[in-house]
């Protein structure tokens, strides 16, 4: 099957697999004629059937097409291969925007996803719209329990945290957590020297997919770390790390955690943490109940201290933290090619 066939089977399947010629021209981004020529080749190969008038057709996949584009997708039942279907997590109306920009994600109602592609794999970006492990377990298991929702392979949680300089962290850095301490609940003892909270932390474990990649020689960490440096204005010197391995752990609360005294306590009950972020614990906790994997992958916009990061270093760590996932479908995709 040709490339622009390929593309012409992505854009009716991300559509729920019967579109609106019009609105499958304008996803597949081809000239007119080019998307007639596609149209044609697919429904002479049994991909495609029309529907409706001349002046306003349909086109629906067939079952025969819905096959072929598991084959060009190189992926087993609709999503990655070796992981499956793809879903993103994101917080915050920036970190939505920015993966809307990059790639060229698009939302039809009712849908609450946002759809598109990055490096040629099909994902779908579920926003929570505002912080908090809370407020993501809740939109994470209504997501999950839709009738029509097709159960991910893989959850991923992109996005900005806060890191720990006491652990050499630094602000750009990309941390992948294979551990995420979750916070959900504490008790205030009092002593000679006040009151101080007794943390109740919960270790969930995260899936190690993208740990493998990140780990494997197929990720060139200089390369993509140049990248980032030319491409995101990173201020001279500074180059972002990979975190990645070695039990990385963020802890994940329901506070901005912006005090000195906040942090030391939080980094004394959970010694390996590298940072805080504050969804993880309730995706996690939500997709456990569930049986589906999560990873969690974080650009560090700050150091968890009183000198919060700026929108600058908060989009530029957003950013280089796409890039590494945007580079971990690489080495997938070349590993299929391959």
């Amino acid at each position: 099957m040709e490339e622009n066939e390929g593309r012409l089977l992505q854009a009716v399947g991300s559509l729920g697999n019967t579109a609106a010629w019009t609105v499958v021209n304008e996803r597949c981004n081809l000239t007119a004629a080019e998307f007639k020529n596609v149209v044609r080749s697919a429904v002479s190969h049994g991909f495609i059937v029309l529907h409706g008038s001349q002046a306003k057709p349909s086109l629906e996949m067939t079952s025969e097409g819905r096959r072929e584009l598991a084959r060009f997708r190189g992926v087993e039942q609709g999503g990655v291969a070796g992981i499956g279907s793809l879903l993103i997590f994101v917080a915050l109306q920036f970190e939505l925007d920015e993966l809307c920009r990059r790639w060229g994600l698009t939302q039809e109602y009712p849908q609450i996803t946002w759809t598109g592609t990055c490096e040629g794999f099909p994902v779908h970006v579920l926003p929570a719209h505002s912080a908090g492990r809370v407020e993501a377990a809740i939109e994470m298991l209504e997501y999950l329990n839709a009738p029509d929702t097709e159960t991910p392979g893989l959850v991923v949680v992109l996005g900005i945290c806060g890191g720990f300089e006491e652990d050499g962290v630094s602000r750009g850095d990309v941390i992948n957590a294979q551990v995420i301490a979750d916070l959900g609940s504490r008790k205030m003892r009092t002593g000679p020297d006040g009151d101080h909270p007794e943390f109740r932390i919960k270790a969930f474990n995260v899936d190690n997919r993208l740990t493998r990649i990140f780990q494997s020689g197929s990720f060139d960490r200089n390369a993509w770390a140049g990248q980032a440096v030319s491409e995101f204005d990173f201020p001279e010197g500074r180059r972002p790390t990979l975190r990645n391995g070695g039990g990385a752990t963020l802890v994940s609360v329901d506070e901005v955690v912006s005090t000195d005294q906040w942090r030391t306590d939080l980094r004394a009950a959970w010694p390996k943490a590298w940072g805080v972020e504050m969804e993880a614990g309730g995706v996690l906790a939500a997709c456990t109940r569930k049986q589906v994997p999560v990873a969690v992958l974080r650009g560090v916009s700050d150091l968890a201290n009183p000198l919060k990061a700026d929108d600058e270093w908060r989009l530029r760590s957003m950013r280089t933290a796409v890039l590494a996932f945007e580079w971990a479908l690489k080495v997938l995709r070349k590993a299929e090619v391959g």
